[in-house]
């Protein structure tokens, strides 16, 4: 390309210098020295005018080249940049299967229903109150022989329940004695192993009012309706019922038959009807309310630690899955499915804090309405 340039040069001064020599006088040539300046002022420019062009030349044969890398450099980023669909496809269902496990499948753990089987004693409608609790015993127990024998309606039926109950446990049903009753309505083992409720009763505040209706209904089959020794039967055992004829000298058991029918009394006044609700005094439904939740909240917090296995699991295939990988988008992904996983955790972390918060709630209304009873206590009147 420059010989040619030089060349092209060469031919332009040939050309200039010929046009300063327009003709000759008498044979000796004249030159025109302005005009010679000027061809040799275009000479110039024009040269300058090359260099230029040559400049503007490099510059594009440059940028040509550029963009060549800039293309290859961008097809290798697309050929990086492909997912393997089917590797891919098949990596992110086995992760969401649970990696070989069922119970750490996302199906099961991420649930939007939860799947916790303590979910039902802490959120919801489901978690009844302990009133409900007894109003549900009361009408699966009413059946009974020995309920028609003692002439009880319903409403009777469960106002002597709920007596009964207040005696035993004042409505906690996670309280224990040093005997080894349980509940609320203090089963022994082997009362609950009789009547039928063996199986969940330490869990169960429902199991634990049908069975004590259940075996308190059998005495009052046993001794012909009659209320007071169907009860002194229920806390001293009809043994000694029958061997003394009638209510046992036990201190305890003399107490108890007098209690009962006059918190009996208390309670049938309240009740209109069997379905009543807010027949049981604010201070005791709190405190049954804060032990119904603070039970369903550690039951819940124990199912967890299945559920944190299963996370362990989880998170531990992710990881495998990235050190193994070589694609850089199939990288991504996997990253994408890491933080998504993340933000499943922190879901299931919410419920667990829902559940401990439940039972704060509880303690807070335990305590507001235990100051209440304090202070109409110390309430003094001279009337």
């Amino acid at each position: 390309m420059m010989h040619r340039a030089t060349f092209a040069k060469a031919l332009a001064v040939v050309g200039l210098c010929a046009s300063t020599v327009p003709a000759a006088a008498q044979g000796v040539p004249i030159i025109d020295g302005n005009l010679l300046k000027q061809n040799l002022a275009i000479l110039a420019e024009q040269e300058r005018d090359l260099t230029r062009q040559q400049r503007k030349l490099s510059r594009a044969e440059a940028q040509l080249q550029l963009d060549a890398e800039i293309i290859a450099e961008l097809d290798k980023l697309i050929e990086a940049g492909s997912l393997p669909v089917g590797p891919t496809g098949d990596m992110i269902q086995t992760l969401e299967a649970g990696a070989g496990q069922s119970a750490a499948s996302a199906q099961t753990l991420y649930n939007p229903t939860d799947t916790n089987a303590a979910a039902s004693k802490t959120f919801g409608d489901a978690a009844l109150t302990v009133e409900e609790v007894i109003i549900a015993g009361t009408k699966a127990t009413y059946s009974h022989a020995g309920v028609s024998k003692a002439g009880l309606s319903q409403a009777q039926w469960r106002a002597l329940l709920q007596a009964m109950i207040w005696q035993e446990s004042r409505f906690n049903p996670f309280v224990g004695s040093h005997a080894g009753a349980w509940g609320l309505t203090q089963l022994m083992p082997g009362t609950a192993k009789e009547v039928g409720v063996a199986g969940d009763y330490r869990t169960n505040p429902y199991s634990q009012v049908l069975g004590g209706a259940t075996y308190l209904a059998r005495m009052l089959s046993m001794f012909d309706g009659n209320i007071v020794l169907a009860l002194a039967a229920y806390n001293a055992g009809p043994g000694n019922v029958q061997k003394y004829g009638g209510v046992p000298p036990f201190a305890e058991t003399r107490h108890y038959v007098q209690v009962i029918p006059a918190k009996y009394n208390e309670y049938l006044a309240a009740i209109g009807g069997v379905d009543a609700l807010g027949t049981i005094a604010p201070v005791d439904a709190a405190g049954a309310n804060l032990a119904m939740m603070g039970d369903g909240a550690s039951a819940y917090g124990g199912n967890m630690v299945q559920e944190i296995a299963a996370i362990a699991h989880r998170l531990k295939a992710i990881i495998s899955q990235m050190e193994q990988n070589q694609n850089p988008s199939q990288a991504w992904a996997l990253n994408t499915y890491a933080r998504a996983e993340m933000g499943r955790i922190m879901a299931l972390r919410v419920r667990v804090l829902a559940a401990q918060n439940k039972t704060v709630s509880a303690e807070a209304l335990q305590q507001a309405t235990a100051h209440a009873e304090e202070r109409k206590f110390m309430k003094f009147s001279n009337d």
